[in-house]
């Protein structure tokens, strides 16, 4: 049976907005929790029959791109939230987008490069990333209404 730890031996975890110095280490984080999903597997590796180290090697290549795009384009807002330790190394980082929050545009997409997709990563992976994406937003609005 565990004991409980003193107050001296916890402390508080305070979230903060993600500075943009830490904005590579958080795409390194997302990438190193998502690398193994099998949405992103499906996605990167589609059903071709690539060796393994390679498939997942692209795959890291595609999520660390990906994710730093992703947080870039909310870069600045109150989205990107951080957990540092006392050291300031990121420790946990998520992005909250509130319901009410415009959604990104052509523009925003271009800034940050995120249309380069089909160019560096192939017209295959995009279109699975997309289709995945349209069926996640149909089932939320399915379970929303």
């Amino acid at each position: 049976m565990g004991t409980l730890s003193s107050p001296a031996q916890t402390r508080e975890l305070k979230l903060s907005i993600l500075s943009p110095a830490k904005l590579c280490e958080a795409a390194d984080l997302a990438t190193a929790a998502f690398l193994d999903s099998p949405v992103y597997a499906f996605i990167c590796d589609g059903d071709s029959a690539t060796d393994t180290v390679s498939a997942c090697s692209f795959r890291q290549r595609f999520l660390r791109w990906l994710f730093e795009r992703n947080f870039r384009l909310r870069l600045g807002t109150s989205a990107n939230r951080a957990l540092y330790n006392d050291g300031g190394e990121l420790i946990a980082f998520f992005m909250f987008v509130a319901p009410d929050t415009v959604d990104v545009g052509f523009s925003d997409m271009l800034r940050v490069g995120i249309l380069m997709a089909p160019f560096f990563f192939g017209l295959g992976v995009v279109k699975r990333f997309l289709s995945i994406k349209a069926d996640y937003e149909r089932i939320e609005q399915e379970v929303i209404l």
